[in-house]
């Protein structure tokens, strides 16, 4: 079994209206870096082309814990829709 390594990864994010885009930084926890690319990729609200990836960038555990801690303030991540 592969060791886990911490990655940021930018991606591009819709759903911001018609024809626009938000470029979002997320944190994952992955066996590579293809993986992490394949992550974010296919995650709720980023673009579904193989562009919408704009950087993938190996971090260290104390890096990732702090970004997972700023993806909880950022109001674009944790808005929902009620139906």
């Amino acid at each position: 079994m592969k060791s886990m390594s911490y990655y940021m990864v930018t991606v591009l994010c819709g759903h911001v209206g018609s024809g626009k885009t938000i470029e979002i930084t997320r944190y994952f926890k992955d066996c590579d870096i293809l993986s992490a690319y394949n992550s974010a990729r296919t995650m709720p609200r980023s673009k579904k082309n193989p562009t919408c990836v704009k950087q993938v960038k190996e971090i260290s555990m104390e890096e990732y814990l702090l970004g997972k801690q700023l993806e909880k303030t950022n109001l674009y991540l944790n808005t929902y829709k009620h139906a």
